[in-house]
């Protein structure tokens, strides 16, 4: 699927405080997007909203706990109450956990688990049902760090 013009178009951005998600969120909105900015921490998206703004771009930050369903569901609430259609979902939020599996203490490693497994889970459950609604074509693009494929070995 092809997006010749993307101009107006929206696109939603988990982890979009730092990393990669504030690289994406500044790239589409380079390309004309409309710019929905998640993330645990308000003040970073909202610093980086104040920046996309003041280069024009219409942007909207919600703080956004991708762990908790009802949160991310608020968070599509909220988009299609500002923009009416998402074309690029990005579930990008995620962490990582440094050290051997047994020595991970069991509430750090759910936390990982809940971040990166069910964020894209709830992810989804919110944003796709409308966006297949939607006749207009759109993606949703789900990231994985390095963490994701990083083997170990002593």
């Amino acid at each position: 699927m092809g997006f010749e013009n993307l101009t107006g178009a929206t696109a939603v951005v988990t982890g979009a405080g730092s990393g990669i998600g504030e690289a994406a969120a500044r790239r589409a909105a380079a390309l004309g997007m409309q710019i929905v900015l998640a993330d645990l921490s308000a003040a970073r998206i909202d610093a980086l909203a104040a920046d996309l703004r003041a280069a024009g771009r219409s942007v909207l930050a919600v703080p956004t706990d991708v762990r908790d369903q009802a949160a991310v569901e608020a968070l599509a609430e909220a988009t299609y109450d500002e923009f009416g259609e998402v074309t690029v979902l990005l579930n990008n939020a995620g962490i990582e956990s440094v050290g051997y599996t047994w020595e991970v203490p069991a509430d750090e490693w759910r936390r990982v688990i809940d971040v990166n497994l069910l964020g894209v889970y709830h992810g989804i459950r919110s944003f796709v049902p409308r966006m297949g609604a939607d006749p207009r074509p759109s993606q949703i693009v789900n990231t994985c760090s390095v963490g994701g494929i990083a083997i170990t070995r002593e």
